[in-house]
């Protein structure tokens, strides 16, 4: 794998308020955005619907199964790194999901959104124009 490497870090979920507390407080919410962003159209969450069975479902693994709560996380992180390759491997993830879900959440859902921020931005949304018609010079 490329030397490409997670672009948000995994403490920068205390840069953004709002983000951090739907990681810490609903990770269910958190888990189900990063989820539809990956399933779906990723750059909006348009459609969303915030209870759904993915987040209540997900709400349920990590209050009622704490202990197995890290494998939601864990698997996006498998799929945010093979998506945008970045390097990394299986054991890491499983000790950053497992030490710090909220944190790794928090890191899937901005990681995905800054990725999917530039693809949009480097899609050439106009027609190329023509050049000028070529002309000779009258004798």
């Amino acid at each position: 794998m490329s030397g490409n490497k997670f672009r948000v870090g995994l403490f920068d979920c205390f840069s953004d308020a709002k983000e951090c507390l739907i990681g810490c407080c609903i990770p269910g919410l958190s888990y189900s955005q990063t989820d539809y962003r990956l399933r779906t159209n990723p750059s909006t969450l348009e459609g969303h619907e915030p209870v759904n069975i993915t987040s209540v479902g997900a709400c349920g693994l990590f209050y009622v199964c704490g202990c197995v709560g890290f494998v939601l996380p864990f698997l996006h992180r498998q799929q945010i790194r093979q998506r945008y390759n970045i390097a990394g491997g299986s054991l890491g993830d499983c000790c950053v999901t497992y030490w710090c879900p909220a944190c790794s959440l928090i890191q899937n859902e901005k990681e995905v959104i800054l990725r999917e921020r530039e693809a949009a931005a480097a899609v050439v949304t106009e027609q190329p124009t023509a050049h000028e018609a070529m002309t000779y010079p009258a004798k």
